[in-house]
């Protein structure tokens, strides 16, 4: 989980040319943060486990409204669980099918990959496929903040964040 949080730091640092170095995947170990991350990341698969336990359908669609919960995570360790989801579901807000229209683009991706292995997903797809996810994360975010769901200041972090706390 703590990896997972990492990554999706390191994917929205490097679509926001900030040339991120692959020790920080692991920041999270060495920053402090690491045990409000797994619980974050816990609720984050508990809730959508719970949702899940309804019908396949509910827990998709929370899945999509959690969906950038490791980002949150990542960009303000501080942080609760709560106000990660929170601020996840209203960044999500209307845009769940758009989130899901971007995953079905990658079912040919994923189909060619499990064909080769997936030898052509770890060199390419994953990444293609998490930096995507990441521009979706920083347009949700613009989107969210210039509608006034959420305030520019909620993405903040009191200390900087993972990178500024451990020097990546």
């Amino acid at each position: 989980m703590p990896v997972q949080v990492g990554g999706a730091g390191w994917f929205r640092r490097s679509v926001n040319a900030e040339n991120p170095t692959i020790g920080s995947l692991f920041s999270t170990f060495k920053s402090g943060h690491y045990l409000t991350t797994i619980g974050t990341m816990f609720m984050y698969n508990l809730y959508i486990f719970l949702w899940s336990l309804l019908c396949l359908i509910p827990g998709i669609i929370k899945g999509y409204s959690y969906m950038m919960v490791p980002y949150i995570k990542s960009e303000n360790p501080n942080l609760s669980a709560d106000e990660c989801i929170n601020m996840s579901r209203q960044m999500t807000d209307g845009h769940k099918a758009d989130l899901f229209y971007l995953d079905l683009s990658f079912i040919g991706w994923f189909i060619l990959s499990i064909c080769t292995c997936c030898i052509l997903g770890i060199l390419y797809v994953y990444p293609y496929y998490n930096s995507t996810k990441a521009c979706a994360y920083e347009a949700l975010k613009a989107e969210a903040i210039n509608s006034g769901k959420l305030s520019p200041e909620q993405f903040k972090p009191a200390d900087g964040g993972y990178y500024a706390t451990t020097g990546y």
